[in-house]
């Protein structure tokens, strides 16, 4: 207890003067508030020693429940006590004018010589107004004294308590669970508890403060939490949460409210009583519901409308529920991936819950900003997002995103993980979604046990929602138009006639009528026509039909630009790419505004369904030479753009040693304009979408325009992308180009291409940490051969006069893999080829994106579910990582699990897309060596030193058998293609055979001379081959256990053997340095390959190929 003391005035005092600036600020507020008021501040806030020694007596005694944790309500507290003596009347006037009162009542303590006025917020972290008016009963005067406290929401519980039993105790006895209840609370407040909540929370005071200037609780809100909102964080954990903010929804959910139309009160009040809806808030079991209809329906404004009222409800009710939501946007990169879903679903939670930051923490201490920007950073996040939900400090959790359309293709991987996820996961989970009506939302969403609710079936309440809202904009039009009754009901008719339920139709026909005089707006409403398309074809007829020929033109490169565009794009980058006068262009983009809106210097579209439009391959009246060309004429564009920005040491830097950790970010865009980085960051997109032909113009034609760029500026490109952080898109452009067909490229560029991959993914770390150093460091250790070297030889640092020696030419390691502190024991690629997971002494496994070599995460020791004994509730242990070595690792035939064994005696479970824990295997009594699954995955089997092969089933964990008969430690199993065998290799020189589906002994290989290190079985089952310490391949008949031949050849112990896909081949691995190819058929050596320098410790199955691995 003494030690919990401690801590929490450790806290306190670290961050005493933030809450002395609050409490200016309150005063200060208060005065404003109170206006010519005379009145008296008394401050309420502790000193440590008097904290700490109160704190203390507290845990000595509990003696008045109304007491115990006053010192700790009073951390940020202040009183006000009014000058001047009132009548009651003015008094409760002047109280009720400044605060929200609910109420008042008689005084517990001070009976009728008090009234007390109750002006209590629920929410969490509210500002609690207390007020007491005393004064003699014999007397109409009163004095005000008004308590101002900031609260943690435990806070808020608690005194509602204490009110309770100080006011049911003028009645009688309190209830005993009350009191229970109060004294559970009051223990945990003597804790210190209480004090940590209050650091690792924002103080939002939701008071109604107002006054005859203005509304002050939003400038009291706002100072508040600028002031109080990092408090319980240290600088790694601030530098972590900057890192991983990409956008903050609370922010794009006030830029969207600004840029439509105002939402109406009531309008979506329906869904409310849906009862799919009541379902998903109340049930347990229904945890996800999907709205679901067509554009323009006004899906994102009811989202908002359910934000604010799941925001009401949960400030309504105490505890530690949250909230947190993503804005999902087609046409902006920051929104249209599921990365960046699941970044500001996280950086929404940890903002409001200071201490989920540990869960960030746990992997960005890793790898820092590269977390949440490399290729891999879905997976790591939806690790760390799992951690965050598993939380045991969180209450209710609800997670509401918004045009599940307009994401990115892997947001259907993150609905089938949320699925999965769903029974693992506390029903305290929720999940509200919304986006259109698409084959692949219908699918995974629209099924029987999911929640779902269809706008279009819906279309009696939304036809009453779309005439409010007509209403509303028609008031607004008449307000500026000066309309006249008549034609306000004409309009009203006509809207009502055309809009078919549709919100986005109506604001777009209004914003067109606003434009218009009255006398114009009934001849013009007859020109629009019913439905979204048929509109949108009149507004870009009448764009296309202007009188100036030149701005038509421009019009429609600005269409063009935008539509194309893989973000939204700044004015100032508009202007450069279309080559137009930033001064004119703000006209010419409110000529195109049927389309196009700009907010905060940035173009974006007025709706997803607008770009829908306009990208329509039938139509080509922006896009009038084909989506096609027109992406290649904006990456020859960009190539422009970038072979007139970028240079050697763009930013001026005066030592080419300098971190990108140490730079300022507005030094980077200042001297790499918006408009160059998008040049850097999508010229390979644009080129990856035109035709064959237009490729080939770019990369084959004389005068190749991509082989120019990267001649004179390859280095200065890869400069440019280290400085803003993203080195990772230089690997993927170039992966793009070698994806081209050959045929289409120039020899000078194939031979460039690849030889710049090569640069790339062997110092793509260095180029990540210091960027400056592509000029020195890389080009230093390039080979001699290396075509990058040769071209940018003069980019040398002059001042090295005696270079180090390299390798002639690029060595066959594509790159090095680094991470593991120990040891590597085992590498193997998923089934699809886009993981590699690697184990190792170190205790750890690595997940790894075999294309780029950037890491997936780590798993090591991560806590992830308690399982308990049915019979009796008891805790059967806490599932934690590897506490030893880890000999194997391999994946399931499926990909869906990843598992692993150690000398730690146990088998793990993973689900490699997360990195979370899926179970541990218990019941081996030594090393655990080597583990295989079965070809339909439904068995795995474990090979130990114990001289067993266990059987067990991956789906749940659940041990099937145990197949005992060797006398000696078990090196290896093999399952044979059809599953109906089980083979396992011994230190007692026996192969035996098994039935893995009864565990019977199907036979036992004895004919080897020493330990035996691996068995397989050909492609077709007809072969078994094992391979031994003795020095040779041995080869059965696993039908009849027959003995077919043995290989002879190597002076060594042979350590691993592999047939070829086809079966024509055997390859065999020695500790004598050698591989030898056999004919399994004839038992004939092929050749033998030659060259190793030490052991060689594994053989490829692809291609037959060997891995250099150091000798260990």
């Amino acid at each position: 207890l003494m030690g919990a003391i401690s801590d929490f005035i450790a806290a306190f005092e670290r961050d005493y003067d933030k809450y002395r600036i609050i409490e200016g600020k309150v005063k200060a507020l208060c005065e404003t508030a109170l206006q010519d008021i005379e009145f008296l501040w008394q401050s309420r806030m502790k000193a440590k020693e008097s904290l700490e020694k109160k704190l203390t007596n507290r845990i000595r005694a509990y003696e008045d429940e109304s007491q115990n944790v006053a010192d700790v309500k009073d951390l940020v507290a202040g009183r006000i006590v009014l000058a001047r003596w009132l009548d009651f009347e003015n008094v409760e006037k002047v109280v009720n004018q400044i605060f929200n009162v609910r109420g008042r009542t008689q005084h517990p303590k001070q009976g009728q010589n008090a009234v007390n006025f109750k002006s209590r917020f629920r929410g969490y972290d509210g500002l609690h107004i207390y007020v007491i008016l005393q004064g003699p009963s014999d007397q109409q005067s009163w004095n005000p004294i008004i308590e101002i406290q900031v609260m943690s929401a435990f806070m808020w519980g608690f005194m509602t308590l204490e009110h309770d039993i100080e006011y049911k105790q003028l009645h009688g006895e309190p209830h005993e669970d009350l009191l229970s209840r109060l004294d559970l609370l009051k223990g945990v407040a003597n804790l210190g508890e209480i004090g940590l909540q209050m650091f690792d929370k924002q103080f939002l005071p939701i008071a109604k403060l107002s006054s005859s200037q203005g509304d002050v609780n939003s400038e009291l809100r706002r100072i508040i939490r600028d002031v109080a909102t990092d408090v319980g964080l240290d600088e790694n954990d601030k530098e972590c949460l900057r890192d991983l903010r990409l956008t903050d929804p609370r922010h794009d959910k006030e830029r969207i409210e600004a840029s439509k139309d105002q939402l109406l009160e009531g309008s979506c009040s329906w869904i409310l009583g849906d009862p799919s809806f009541a379902a998903w808030w109340t049930g347990d079991d229904s945890r996800l519901l999907w709205i679901h209809g067509d554009p323009g329906k006004g899906k994102t404004m009811m989202m908002i409308a359910l934000i604010a009222e799941v925001s009401r409800r949960l400030n309504d009710r105490p505890g530690s529920n949250v909230l947190a939501y993503f804005f999902c946007q087609n046409t902006n990169d920051d929104l249209n991936t599921t990365v960046s879903v699941l970044r500001g679903l996280i950086y929404h939670l940890v903002d409001q819950e200071k201490k989920l930051i540990r869960h960030v923490r746990k992997s960005y201490d890793k790898a820092k900003g590269r977390l949440f920007g490399d290729g891999n950073a879905l997976y790591a996040l939806q690790e760390v997002f799992l951690d965050i939900l598993k939380d045991p400090s969180l209450g209710n959790i609800y997670l509401m995103v918004d045009a599940l359309d307009e994401c990115d293709s892997k947001i259907s991987e993150l609905l089938e993980w949320i699925i999965r996820k769903d029974s693992e996961l506390s029903p305290k989970i929720k999940w509200l979604t919304t986006s259109r009506n698409e084959p692949a939302f219908l699918e995974r969403l629209g099924r029987g046990h999911q929640l779902h609710t269809s706008l279009e079936l819906n279309s009696l309440h939304l036809a009453r929602a779309v005439a409010s809202f007509i209403d509303y904009k028609i008031n607004e039009l008449a307000t500026l138009k000066s309309y006249t009754s008549k034609l306000r009901v004409v309009v009203r008719k006509s809207l009502l006639e055309k809009a078919e339920g549709t919100f986005l139709w109506v604001a777009l026909v209004c914003k067109e009528l606003r434009k218009v005089r009255q006398q114009r707006a009934e001849s013009l409403l007859e020109k629009f026509p019913s439905g979204l398309e048929p509109l949108y074809e009149r507004m870009l007829d009448r764009i296309l039909h202007q009188e100036d020929e030149d701005d038509i033109e421009l019009c429609r490169q600005i269409l063009c630009l935008v539509t194309l565009a893989f973000r939204p794009l700044r004015l100032e980058e508009i202007a450069v790419f279309a080559k137009i006068q930033e001064s004119g262009l703000k006209d010419l983009i409110n000529q195109c505004g049927s389309f196009i809106t700009i907010r905060e210097e940035t173009v974006y579209l007025v709706h997803q369904s607008a770009k829908d439009y306009l990208k329509d391959d039938k139509r080509r009246a922006v896009l009038y030479s084909g989506q096609e060309d027109e992406h290649a004429n904006i990456a020859c564009r960009c190539l422009e753009v970038m072979s007139n920005t970028l240079k050697k040491n763009i930013c001026n830097f005066r030592t080419p040693g300098i971190c990108l950790s140490n730079v300022d970010e507005s030094r980077i865009e200042a001297h790499i304009p918006f408009h160059a980085q998008y040049a850097c960051l999508y010229w390979i997109d644009h080129l990856k979408q035109t035709t064959p032909i237009k490729q080939k113009s770019l990369l084959w034609h004389a005068g190749c325009q991509v082989y120019e760029f990267f001649q004179r500026h390859f280095l200065h490109w890869l400069e440019a992308l280290g400085f803003i952080n993203r080195v990772s898109e230089a690997v993927l452009a170039i992966q793009t180009l070698r994806s081209i067909p050959r045929s289409r490229m120039s020899a000078d560029l194939f031979s460039f291409v690849n030889d710049a991959r090569r640069f790339i993914l062997n110092f793509r770390v260095v180029i990540e940490t210091a960027p400056l150093q592509v000029y020195s460091s890389a080009l230093i250790f390039s080979p001699q051969a290396s075509i990058t070297r040769s071209l940018f030889a003069h980019e040398m640092p002059k001042w090295i006069e005696r270079p180090p020696i390299v390798e002639k030419d690029w060595t066959p390691s594509l790159q090095a893999l680094e991470g593991h502190s120990g040891p590597v024991n085992a590498v193997i690629f998923s089934p699809d080829g886009q993981l590699l997971a690697s184990a190792s002494s170190d205790k750890t496994i690595r997940l790894w994106d075999p294309s780029t070599g950037a890491s997936r995460g780590t798993l090591e020791g991560y806590v992830d579910w308690v399982s308990a004994d049915p019979a009796t509730g008891a805790s059967r242990g806490t599932l934690e990582g590897h506490s030893d070595f880890i000999n194997t690792v391999i994946f399931s035939p499926d990909g869906q699990l990843l598992a692993s064994v150690s000398s730690d005696c146990t088998v793990r479970l993973w689900d490699p897309a997360t990195g979370a824990s899926r179970g541990t295997l218990e019941g081996h009594s030594d090393f655990v060596n080597t583990v295989m699954f079965s070809p339909d995955g439904q068995l795995l089997a474990s090979a130990s030193s114990d001289c067993t092969v266990r059987l067990w089933d991956p789906a749940t964990g659940a041990w099937h058998r145990t197949l005992e008969g060797h006398s000696d430690f078990v090196n290896a199993v093999m399952f044979s293609p059809d599953g109906q065998l089980l083979a396992s290799a011994s230190w007692d020189y026996t192969v035996r055979l098994w039935d893995p589906a009864i565990g019977a002994s199907r036979g036992t290989l004895k004919s080897h001379l020493d330990i035996i290190s691996t068995v397989i079985f050909s492609p077709d089952g007809q072969l078994l081959a094992s391979a031994s310490w003795d020095c040779t391949v041995r080869l059965w008949d696993p039908a009849t256990g027959a003995w077919r031949g043995t290989l002879e050849g190597h002076s060594d112990y042979d350590c691993t053997i592999i047939f070829s896909p086809d079966g024509q081949l055997l390859a065999s691995a020695s500790f004598d340095n050698t591989v030898r190819l056999w004919d399994p058929a004839t038992g004939a050596s092929r050749r033998t390959l030659e060259g190793h320098s030490d052991y060689i410790s594994a053989v490829s199955a692809r291609r037959l190929s060997t891995h250099r691995m150091k000798a260990v």
